[in-house]
């Protein structure tokens, strides 16, 4: 991926210790800085105060890589189907609202640990696109839709407003779960398209990953 992207994550927040179903996911978890919206946000307009709050992004990386463009990953195809199932967006326990959002936001470091060990550290300094830059690719894809399951989505902006609310993740550093392939995962999955004959299917590949 060689550029920052948005999709719509399809989920109610739940509370910051609720269980999260396993169920048959491959499960990931990223930490990430969530951005309240206070008021309803009309195009080309900054708000004067945003809440902050800490949020965990979980994923089912089979069903987002199973449902992803391999050819084009930053089209964010498949990243709602892959993030957006229920319990996939725990956030808290404290929602702030600095007097200056925008400064504060950048004074943070944000830590993630699983069982005492540390997976990860972000700074929302270092974001590829700061919150004004988010807010205006949100609305240049106010007509950019997605598939969910059965449905077809759009992120939430609605004639030039985005309600007020919405919950705007920042992005995160590296993952705890997700890598490259192996070159056997490769190779295994390479010699599965050669003797199936499936030439073009690149998601062939894909199975052996997982």
């Amino acid at each position: 991926v060689s550029e920052s992207f948005l999709f719509p994550k399809r989920n109610t927040a739940t509370l910051f210790y609720a269980s999260v179903p396993a169920r048959n996911h491959l499960l990931d978890y990223e930490i990430e800085l969530g951005f309240v919206l206070l008021d309803e946000l009309p195009r080309s307009v900054e708000p004067d105060y945003v809440g902050l709050v800490l949020a965990s992004d979980y994923t089912d990386r089979a069903e987002l890589m199973r449902h992803a463009r391999l050819t084009d990953v930053s089209s964010g195809e498949g990243f709602t189907q892959g993030k957006s199932a229920p319990g996939f967006m725990p956030v808290g326990n404290l929602l702030v609202i600095p007097e200056d959002f925008r400064s504060f936001y950048r004074t943070l470091e944000l830590g993630l640990w699983y069982n005492g060990q540390k997976r990860q550290e972000a700074r929302p300094v270092e974001m590829s696109w700061d919150f004004g830059r988010i807010l205006d690719e949100t609305f240049a894809r106010e007509k950019r839709r997605w598939q969910w399951r059965d449905e077809v989505v759009s992120l939430p902006v609605a004639d030039g407003r985005i309600p007020a609310r919405t919950l705007i993740l920042s992005g995160t550093p590296d993952g705890v779960v997700y890598r490259k392939p192996t070159p056997r995962q490769l190779f295994v999955g390479l010699s599965e398209m050669v003797f199936t004959g499936q030439w073009i299917n690149l998601h062939a590949m894909i199975e052996p990953f997982l």
